[in-house]
């Protein structure tokens, strides 16, 4: 957004009499016995929505008025295999089109995330403490080819991405309260951000962060 309004002067620049979102959803839950699952999907359409065609490094992106149309879908499923351990994990996708250059295109890899994954296991070894472990996970995506052949940035590969992370929660008998204890990317795994890898340049070459450990004390009343 910042590098799409630096050269903008006027308002009807940044916002060139855009047309209204046509947005549908819909969803499915169900529950059996220690089984929960739910399942949702959206479409959502608009003739002269607002695409933003990455620039050269360094210089303003261009807002175009194109038809755009983006879709997905979240698949979710929890289980709980004891009173004290539950598992469980996401699948969300979306993808879309966009025309910001006269010319039916996939939505750039800067726009829309890959197929993601995500698992967890959720175990609780007293009635004090909670332990949970999480594993999200970026599927890989090819080359968009037809974004790159329209001149389009930001339509490179993706490479898969893994992180593990891990939470618990204490309530210690000497203090009132709890004491939350959170590790994210608990092995440090260096990995390139997801737009930094579409864009494939070294102006946009930026990591995940690494290792990350945080403590909270939380009283309520």
């Amino acid at each position: 957004m910042g590098r799409g309004s630096r050269n903008v002067t006027r308002a009807i620049d940044l916002d060139p009499n855009l047309d209204p979102t046509n947005h549908y959803e819909i969803g499915f839950r169900a529950n059996y016995d220690n089984l929960a699952v739910t399942l949702a999907a959206f479409y959502s359409a608009s003739d002269l929505g607002q695409s933003f065609i990455p620039a050269e490094p360094g210089t303003p992106s261009t807002v175009v008025p194109a038809p755009v149309e983006i879709w997905g879908g979240e698949f979710t499923v929890d289980a709980r295999l004891a009173d004290n351990l539950n598992v469980g994990g996401t699948l969300s996708f979306s993808e879309g089109r966009e025309e910001p250059t006269g010319v039916e295109v996939e939505i750039g890899h800067t726009q829309i995330q890959p197929l993601k994954l995500t698992g967890y296991v959720d175990y609780s070894p007293t009635p004090r403490q909670r332990n949970r472990l999480t594993a999200p996970h970026q599927v890989g995506s090819d080359t968009q080819n037809n974004r790159i052949a329209e001149g389009l940035r930001g339509a490179n590969a993706l490479d898969p991405i893994t992180f593990i992370n891990f939470f618990a929660t204490f309530k210690p008998d000497f203090l009132p309260g709890s004491i939350d204890v959170g590790v994210e990317n608990l092995f440090d795994r260096r990995e390139v951000d997801v737009v930094a890898q579409a864009f494939a340049d070294n102006a946009n070459f930026y990591l995940y962060p690494g290792r990350r450990i945080r403590i909270d004390y939380r009283i309520d009343w």
